[in-house]
């Protein structure tokens, strides 16, 4: 599901690193300074919606666990029952040859 931003732009405003003064974002922010919603437009026009929700702290860091993405045409909504903060994976976890 192609949403017209990178993960990086995601994971960045979600650390705090908003890109402020880059053009075409616009971020929203709860009193602890938390992003509870970022829009990113194009020409004038709201090109995708997130909505960040149900903040918890993990490891020290407030992560959000219900996460929702909206553009013109489709919704996409994650919700996290637990997050473990760097995990280890065995070799080859994410080998895609693995895969049926």
């Amino acid at each position: 599901m192609p949403f017209p931003f990178r993960p990086a732009e995601v994971v960045g405003a979600l650390l705090g690193a908003r890109p402020m003064d880059i053009a075409g974002y616009a971020f929203f922010t709860d009193e602890a300074g938390r992003v509870t919603k970022f829009v990113k437009d194009e020409n004038g026009e709201s090109v995708v919606k997130a909505t960040m929700s149900d903040y918890r702290t993990v490891s020290g860091t407030d992560v959000p666990f219900s996460i929702t993405m909206k553009d013109r045409r489709k919704d996409l909504g994650v919700k996290y029952s637990s997050v473990e903060v760097n995990p280890v994976f065995a070799a080859g976890f994410f080998d895609t040859d693995r895969l049926p």
